[in-house]
């Protein structure tokens, strides 16, 4: 069961005219993106962003500042930070949390290849799984792809179990749909195979 204990947030918009756009105009600038230079087509992707170790609050800054950085990648809504406590490992700092939103011509694995190098440059390094990080960045939802490759699952193979993910996901896109539950992601982040304490945090400023 999920456990939230809101407080007071502050409201700075870390992308300024994402703050009050309506969804159908955020979906309507994702899938006209780059379309007429690239002719490839555009995904909105759904990502999840975590660090536990050292200025955390500056390692997602970077790590969504990287993120913009990639050629094909446009970062489109960010959550509010969440406190969330550890899991499988609880003798660790506890993790600040968030969702964003991406719009994307690169392939999954040419996107994973991108999170993964913004995390090495940023100072993880392989660890035990559970164990404290300076940075995460996982890939959630896809749209309806799902795909099992040695190194990537979409939809994220844990993400219904996981609180820190799917409270701060629903903030930004409550009616985004796992295609293989067919649920939305604001009826998972309701359910009680949500596990996790956390609570909310301000957004980001720039």
């Amino acid at each position: 069961m999920v456990h939230i204990r809101p407080c007071p947030s502050v409201l700075v918009p870390i992308i300024v005219f994402l703050e009050n756009t309506p969804a159908f105009m955020v979906k309507s600038f994702c899938n006209n993106a780059k379309k007429p230079e690239s002719g490839k087509t555009v995904s909105t992707v759904y990502l999840s962003l975590g660090s536990n170790l050292s200025d955390r609050k500056a390692n997602l800054r970077a790590a969504l500042a990287r993120l913009e950085q990639v050629e094909g990648v446009m970062l489109t809504a960010v959550s509010h930070c969440y406190e969330t406590e550890p899991l499988g490992r609880t003798d660790q700092p506890a993790f600040l949390n968030l969702a964003a939103e991406i719009c994307t011509e690169l392939t999954p694995m040419e996107l994973l290849n991108a999170v993964k190098g913004i995390e090495a440059r940023l100072g993880r390094e392989p660890s035990e799984r559970w164990a404290p990080r300076i940075i995460d960045i996982d890939v959630i939802l896809w749209e309806h792809k799902e795909l099992t490759t040695e190194r990537l699952t979409l939809p994220h193979k844990s993400f219904r179990e996981r609180a820190f993910v799917l409270v701060p996901l629903a903030e930004i896109a409550p009616g985004a749909v796992d295609p293989v539950t067919g649920k939305t992601v604001a009826e998972l982040a309701r359910s009680a195979e949500a596990r996790g304490r956390i609570e909310k945090r301000e957004k980001l400023s720039p």
